[in-house]
């Protein structure tokens, strides 16, 4: 699917002459190269350059149909099936521990490149052939990618359609695939449920002595009771997972640990806390070369520089965060980068690259219905609307953004409730209590596809006030 690398189909066609492959012959490696020439110069084959260099070959989806149908009055689809689920398990395998390192975006491409047939490896895995529970594997495997790549939807669909299988015996696999699960299911609004999955995640892991698991799983679990409003309990999760963490020397989650206590530090208002702690993650991060964790450090700093009224620091640190996600090709942390630096433009009085970063927010979020980000985009969406003199549209996505915060239980952290209810108050000034009351019940009875419509619209009806400001 998509195409292949001479490596992937040598391994495929090749295979590797294991006593029960159930192939007639396996294919030697030179005919695998000579037989792909000789359908290239048929034109039934086209060679490509990948973004590595490496050759890649692609056909035409009729001819590949064509091929497939052929396969499959062979016999051999079956094991032919195998060992392509085999290959593409192994280079995801080979791939993952490089998605927490400096080679992080060179793995990611790769894998993105070879997407299509990790869809096929997973398709292929929900059925009765995959014997050896290679789906879930993969899944489990690919759960980072697809948090960096940004894929939350893809990945929530896949990891929970391999949670329903029942062959998931090893319990080491069904730790990871449960902690994977939960860090996607969280993103569609079951925090409970990824709570449940997490919860026996680390009971799973307390039965094998995996400590790595058991960090992995309290840093989830912490971040979930935090987005909660359950700091103190948050807190205790987090530095246990910290000093699990310590204790196996992984520098990965060490440095998720400190971030994590340091968001729990930053949404309390605990300012030089919370910078001490961004600061000791990103010289981590500049230790390991690793891009996603520093890019996410430099946001949050620049979150705390914007929270002590440092604005030209605050747009430092964003512009080099914004140059990592870009180089990630992270269009959703893109758009949490974009929220906040919607913020500082506000307080510099540039209200119409508020106006774009906003704009550039609520798509992204509006397209993958982010739960935890739209309320906050859309409050400053209000906030900006307020200021440019339209309370009307202000209270009703106050009003819109209320309810999507009591129907997701995505708590406002209270470091922002200051700047919160001072938008709130300035909007409300501009109208009398009946039409306040009647615009943010409106609001509230939005539909949630309709709430990031107005949003939009809102937008591009003010951008008429800012439009001096270009």
């Amino acid at each position: 699917m998509g195409g292949c690398t001479l490596t992937g189909a040598e391994a495929v066609l090749a295979g590797d002459d294991r006593a029960g492959d159930d192939l007639a012959a396996a294919i030697p490696a030179t005919p695998v190269l000579d037989g792909l020439a000789s359908v290239i110069d048929k034109s039934l084959l086209k060679q490509e350059q990948s973004i590595s260099g490496e050759p890649r070959f692609t056909m035409l989806e009729t001819i590949r149909e064509y091929a497939l149908e052929r396969l499959k009055l062979s016999g051999e689809v079956e094991a032919l099936r195998r060992r392509h689920a085999e290959y593409f398990l192994a280079l995801a395998e080979e791939a993952e521990p490089h998605l927490f390192g400096p080679e992080q975006v060179a793995w990611s491409e790769r894998l993105e490149a070879e997407h299509d047939n990790l869809r096929a490896v997973l398709a292929w895995g929900r059925t009765e052939q995959d014997h050896e529970a290679i789906g879930p594997r993969l899944a489990a495997t690919m759960s980072w990618f697809w948090v960096v790549r940004g894929h939350f939807s893809e990945g929530h669909r896949w990891l929970n359609a391999m949670l329903e299988r029942s062959n998931i015996a090893a319990p080491a696999a069904r730790a990871k695939i449960l902690r994977a699960a939960a860090i996607l299911s969280e993103n569609y609004g079951d925090q409970e449920g990824s709570v449940a999955l997490l919860e026996e995640s680390l009971a799973l892991c307390h039965d094998l002595g995996d400590r790595v698991g058991a960090a992995q799983a309290l840093i989830f679990l912490a971040r979930i009771r935090a987005w909660q409003d359950a700091y103190a309990h948050a807190r205790s999760l987090a530095t246990e997972s910290l000093a699990l963490s310590q204790g196996v020397q992984d520098a990965w989650l060490i440095k998720w640990a400190r971030l994590t206590l340091g968001d729990i530090a930053f949404a309390l208002a605990e300012l030089k806390q919370a910078q001490a702690l961004f600061q000791q993650v990103l010289a981590l991060c500049l230790d390991s070369g690793e891009l996603f964790t520093r890019a996410w450090a430099l946001t949050c700093l620049g979150r705390v520089a914007h929270a002590l009224d440092d604005d030209n620091q605050a747009e430092s640190y964003y512009t080099e965060s914004l140059e990592l996600f870009r180089q990630l090709g992270t269009m959703h942390d893109i758009a949490e980068l974009n929220i906040a630096w919607g913020q500082v433009a506000r307080s510099q009085g540039d209200l119409a690259q508020a106006r774009l970063c906003y704009f550039e927010s609520v798509i992204e979020f509006g397209e993958s219905m982010d739960r935890r980000g739209l309320p906050d985009c859309l409050e400053e969406i209000a906030g900006l609307a307020a200021v440019l003199g339209e309370p009307v549209r202000a209270a009703r996505l106050f009003g819109a953004a209320q309810a999507w915060r009591e129907r997701e239980d995505v708590v406002l952290p209270p470091v922002f409730r200051t700047a919160y209810e001072r938008d709130v108050a300035a909007a409300r000034a501009q109208l009398d209590e009946v039409a306040w009351t009647r615009a943010w019940a409106e609001g509230r009875a939005l539909p949630p596809k309709q709430t990031v419509t107005e949003a939009k619209q809102t937008l591009l009806e003010v951008a008429a006030n800012t439009a001096g400001q270009y």
